[in-house]
C-alpha cells in the first residue's frame, strides 16, 4: 500500500471516529404512517419503539422521540485544528405525539433543528465580539454626563 492510501484511511478514519448519534433516527417513512385521529399508542410504538420521554402538561399526554446526531468539521480532521479551533455540527431531530385520553394520536409536530458547538482553545480569540452590550455604566470612550 503506498504512503498515499496510507494517508487517505488514516484520514477517513479518524473523520468517522468523531461522529455519534443519541436517540433513534426517525425517519421520514416512519412519521407518514402516523394518521391524525387513527394511530393508536400501541402502532406508534411498534412502529418506533418506545418513546425517550412522556410529558403529562396542558391536559395531554405526549410520546416524545429524539435524535441527535453530532458529527465533527472538515477542520478537525487535524489534530492541531481541532484542539484550536474545533467545532462540531449538531442535528437535533424531535418528534412530539400527542395522544387523546383513548391513546389515539390527536396531533404531531417534528422539529429539526442545526447548530454548532465549539470547544477550540482559540475560538475566544477569534470569535466575533459582541457589536452592544446593554450597560448602565459609562464607557471610558462615552464622555460622563455633567448635571
Amino acid at each position: 500500500m503506498n504512503v498515499w492510501c496510507r494517508i487517505a484511511l488514516v484520514l477517513c478514519a479518524a473523520a468517522l471516529a468523531g461522529c455519534v448519534t443519541a436517540g433513534r433516527e426517525i425517519k421520514p417513512a416512519q412519521v407518514e404512517q402516523i394518521q391524525q385521529g387513527r394511530t393508536t399508542r400501541a402502532e406508534v410504538e411498534e412502529l418506533l419503539g418506545p418513546p425517550q420521554r412522556e410529558d403529562d402538561s396542558e391536559g395531554k399526554h405526549s410520546l416524545i422521540y429524539s435524535c441527535t446526531k453530532t458529527s465533527p468539521q472538515p477542520q478537525d480532521i487535524l489534530p492541531i485544528l481541532a484542539i484550536l479551533f474545533g467545532a462540531v455540527d449538531v442535528k437535533t431531530d424531535t418528534l412530539t405525539i400527542s395522544l387523546d385520553q383513548n391513546d389515539v394520536v390527536q396531533d404531531f409536530e417534528r422539529n429539526q433543528e442545526s447548530s454548532v458547538g465549539r470547544f477550540g482553545l482559540l475560538l475566544p480569540l477569534v470569535a466575533p465580539k459582541p457589536t452592544s452590550t446593554e450597560t448602565d455604566e459609562p464607557t471610558p470612550e462615552s464622555p460622563t454626563p455633567t448635571p
